[in-house]
């Protein structure tokens, strides 16, 4: 039995620890948003709508995540949305303030870890791993 096996059976049938820790991390990046559209100083700024509206998204993707469907696609569009985001914001000015500098690393880390379950999830499907096996027998 294989340590990913393993693994999956210690901690659930779907989640594994690095399941957790990206949605700590996705939790933090809400967070962080969430308090980026309070200090904006009007809730209906400009700048607190695009915080709330990626509040939202992030909390619809753990919703998601929880329903098991997609999952591939829900982390390569993560992938995709953050990693947008992330390079916006760093074209956008210089980053000298902690709480960007954090948005930034957040969002690198994100994109990395959505990158990563994306392909673990192809390569542990059952479906691909019968398939290689039968390619390896017909060798």
């Amino acid at each position: 039995m294989s340590d990913s096996n393993r693994e999956d059976q210690r901690l659930g049938a779907s989640q594994t620890i690095i399941h957790w820790v990206t949605l700590a991390v996705v939790l933090l990046f809400a967070l962080l948003h969430v308090y980026r559209g309070l200090r904006a100083g009007s809730i209906i700024g400009d700048t607190s709508i695009q915080n709330f509206g990626i509040v939202l998204a992030a909390l619809g993707g753990i919703a998601l995540y929880f329903t098991s469907y997609w999952r591939p696609i829900l982390y390569l569009a993560g992938a995709l949305f953050v990693g947008t985001l992330t390079v916006f914001w760093s074209l956008r000015a210089p980053v000298t303030v902690s709480l960007e500098a954090s948005r930034l690393i957040l969002g690198a880390t994100l994109v990395l870890l959505f990158t990563y379950l994306f392909y673990r999830d192809d390569l542990y499907k059952p479906d691909h791993a019968d398939s290689v096996s039968d390619q390896n027998k017909g060798r």
